[in-house]
C-alpha cells in the first residue's frame, strides 16, 4: 500500500530557502568585489551589460554595496 509523504512545515521550508539565498548573496558580493579590484581585472572576464544588470537588480532589491 502507498504511504503518503510527510509534509514539511512552512517554517522549515523558509529556513532552507533563506539559507540558500544567503549563500548566493555572499557569492555574488565576492564575485562583484573581484571585478572591482584593480589587480585581478585582467584575470576576471565579465560582460559590462551583465555587471550593469546586476547593479540595477541589486539597487531594486535595496542591497547596499560599499
Amino acid at each position: 500500500m502507498a504511504v503518503q509523504k510527510k509534509r514539511i512545515s512552512m517554517s522549515k521550508k523558509h529556513i532552507r530557502q533563506n539559507f540558500w539565498k544567503n549563500k548566493v548573496y555572499w557569492a555574488g558580493i565576492k564575485a562583484f568585489s573581484l571585478t572591482k579590484s584593480p589587480g585581478i581585472l585582467k584575470a576576471f572576464l565579465y560582460n559590462k551589460q551583465v555587471i550593469y544588470y546586476i547593479i540595477k537588480t541589486w539597487k531594486s532589491l535595496e542591497i547596499i554595496l560599499i
